[in-house]
């Protein structure tokens, strides 16, 4: 395209210090897969797909791992559904050279199947320091020879902490701690964080002190918006409703981060794991402990088996970084009703936690607006039961899911299964589930949706859900496109005239609009910028609401020709955008009644056209009345560099010189 000038267009941005990195990598198994495991621990998974950054981050589907070649501290996040031998299993992620019987293991948790239609979910997370050439990958272990062991989904997810200035986190955990809830619906702190245990390595950055019941902030510099991850298996008391969150007073729960459930025996035993990701905000001197209540009768002594927190800083007191979350809490009023006809989503959302470059809209959607284009870790977690008064035993499996512009997306799909035993007795169950996913535009909104692939419709209670998205890694400057939904030209009054609509815009610094005379012009450089003497046709900046525009092209035009138009978006970092082209026609001169008055035609100079031009142009002018003139032209200075013509005798109507 031609141009006789550049646009220059100066940006001062303020660089956030993200914590997390541009090495990021995981892998998703979605199809069944079956294995045969004792009481060493046994590589598991048969993955079909994964995500990965760069050559630092290898995905080797026939060894079923990643394997890490940037070394560096690292987010682990894992979420597995599977079934089994009804016995007790331990889940984890090792590290190493792939010998899984010896390789450090992190994030371990306890799940215990109950029979043959059991289907656990199992979630851990960790940091981790990975050494250069390491393999990450998917452990179990049972407390049994010869053990079935059936991967429904499974889910494993690396993001490489680091940050331009002091780097903020704390990974913490606990094995085997005993609480004993005596009061009904009433939060109790649990003891016991360590790092005395085997299985666990605190990794604390400065600015935080572990004690035996909470971590403690200190030092202004640690203040900040953080994501947090929860995970316990726990035991308690049978038909138990528990309930976990994390508080900074050790018994007020931090919102967005409560999460549940039952412990259901199946015979005499029942580990159940939960699971909580939230975004919550820190200051010096926080006290953060995780704390647990049960809501029913059954009071009495409940076990951490294992459990792990994991806080991950996002941004600081002067920077912003993209990230969004929004919670429901203590529901009991709604439900969802869910078939296997297709994805229901879950629309009675209590609130958004903490939001940045993201809107909360309609108690059930994450949208996204400004500079948010990138790759997302997202993770959510779930407490759910059945609605109803059924007599009879229940028990059915239910899918989970994150739609992305109403689209699942199948590697973080979940399947969790319910055990429904007789009326007033309800199993709660407790899903997770962690991938990294593409933000490509405005429409890409995040929803919470759920499925059964069942037969029988179900009407599925949502008790406690968490979403939690941060950006990982920025697309170019993050900039979503502009959504166009109309673009038009019409013949109006003897003038082209265009229209355009936009449903949103992203740092739209404004729009050029080009010219040509076929519909190739662009592409061979033959289109010509006809808003080149107003300058850029300044746009919406940022907004998600309709924003109408119009243009009239004044150069001249003739009938019957067709002219071809094309738009560019332009934002403020320079980068653009083409639509089109569309074209017009115009319009053969109509009959004329010879007893209409004549319409004035306007007199003067008109603008040249083409402008730019090269190697011609044609400049047309029209005179009140017949005159001798001359036709000079200045540069920018006001000097004249050339006169056209002199004392030429020049007729009233239009004359054009090319």
């Amino acid at each position: 395209m031609k141009k006789s000038g550049i646009l220059l267009i100066l940006v001062f941005v303020l660089f956030s210090t993200l914590l997390l990195g541009n090495e990021y990598g995981n892998m998703y198994d979605i199809s069944t897969t079956s294995a045969t495991i004792g009481t060493a621990w046994a590589k598991v998974g048969d993955y079909e797909g994964s995500t990965v950054s760069s050559a630092n981050i290898v995905y080797t589907a026939a060894d079923d791992r990643l394997t890490v070649n940037s070394a560096g501290t690292y987010l682990i996040r894992y979420s597995v559904s599977f079934t089994g031998s009804a016995i007790t299993w331990q889940t984890a992620v090792a590290v190493g050279d792939g010998t899984a019987a010896t390789n450090t293991k992190y994030g371990i948790m306890d799940r215990h199947i109950g029979d043959a239609a059991d289907v656990g979910n199992a979630s851990g997370t960790a940091l981790v320091s990975i050494s250069s050439g390491e393999y990450v990958y998917l452990v179990a272990i049972a407390n049994a020879a010869s053990s079935s062991f059936t991967i429904e989904y499974a889910q494993l997810t690396i993001v490489k902490a680091e940050q331009l200035s002091s780097p903020y986190y704390a990974d913490i955990a606990m094995v085997d701690q005993t609480t004993n809830l005596s009061d009904a619906s009433t939060y109790y702190q649990i003891q016991g964080f360590n790092t005395t245990n085997a299985d666990f390595t605190e990794s604390t950055s400065d600015g935080w002190n572990l004690d035996g019941a909470y971590i403690k902030a200190y030092g202004s510099d640690v203040g900040g918006t953080y994501l947090a991850i929860a995970s316990v298996s726990f035991s308690g008391q049978d038909d138990g409703e528990y309930y976990f969150a994390l508080s900074k007073d050790a018994s007020t729960p931090l919102a967005g981060t409560q999460f549940g459930r039952v412990i259901n025996f199946k015979g005499t035993l029942d580990i159940g794991n939960a699971v909580s990701c939230g975004i919550i905000t820190i200051v010096e001197d926080d006290q953060i402990s995780l704390i647990a209540e049960v809501t029913n009768a059954e009071t009495g002594n409940m076990k951490v088996e294992r459990g792990n927190l994991t806080l991950i800083k996002l941004n600081g007191t002067s920077s912003s970084a993209p990230y969004a979350g929004m919670y429901l809490t203590n529901n009991t009023a709604s439900s969802t009703s869910i078939s296997s006809a297709g994805w229901s989503k879950v629309s009675y959302f209590g609130g958004s936690t903490q939001l940045s470059d993201w809107q909360y809209q309609n108690t059930q959607t994450l949208h996204p607006i400004n500079l948010t284009a990138g790759k997302y870790l997202m993770n959510y977690c779930a407490t759910t039961t059945l609605e109803g008064t059924e007599s009879a035993n229940v028990q059915f499996t239910s899918l989970f899911t994150l739609l992305v512009n109403g689209s699942e997306k199948a590697d973080i799909t979940m399947e969790r299964f319910l055990d429904k035993k007789t009326i007033g007795n309800y199993d709660y169950g407790s899903v997770s589930g962690s991938s990294i996913i593409s933000i490509e535009g405005v429409s890409d909104d995040v929803e919470f949706a759920i499925k059964t692939n069942d037969a029988t419709s179900y009407d599925l209670e949502i008790k406690e859900c968490n979403i939690a998205i941060v950006r990982i890694w920025t697309k170019g400057d993050g900039t979503l496109p502009v959504t166009l939904s109309s673009f038009t030209a019409q013949y109006i009054e003897n003038t082209p005239t265009l229209c355009w609509t936009t449903q949103s815009e992203t740092s739209n610094a404004g729009w050029n609009i080009y010219r040509g005379d076929t519909n190739e012009a662009l592409s061979n450089e033959e289109a010509y910028l006809l808003n080149l003497s107003l300058g850029l046709i300044p746009g919406a900046g940022s907004t998600s609401e309709p924003t109408d525009y119009s243009f009239e092209d004044v150069f001249p035009v003739y009938a019957g020709n067709t002219y071809f138009y094309w738009l560019e978006s332009v934002d403020y970092s320079g980068e653009s955008e083409i639509y089109g082209p569309i074209s017009l026609t115009i319009p053969e001169d109509e009959w004329q009644n010879p007893n209409s008055p004549e319409i004035p035609k306007p007199y003067g100079l008109h603008q040249n056209y083409p402008n730019p031009f090269n190697p011609s142009t044609e400049i047309s002018f029209m005179m009140k009345e017949n005159c001798i003139a001359e036709l000079s032209i200045y540069n920018i200075k006001g000097q004249k560099i050339k006169i056209l013509f002199t004392n030429e005798s020049i007729p009233r109507d239009e004359l054009i010189i090319s």
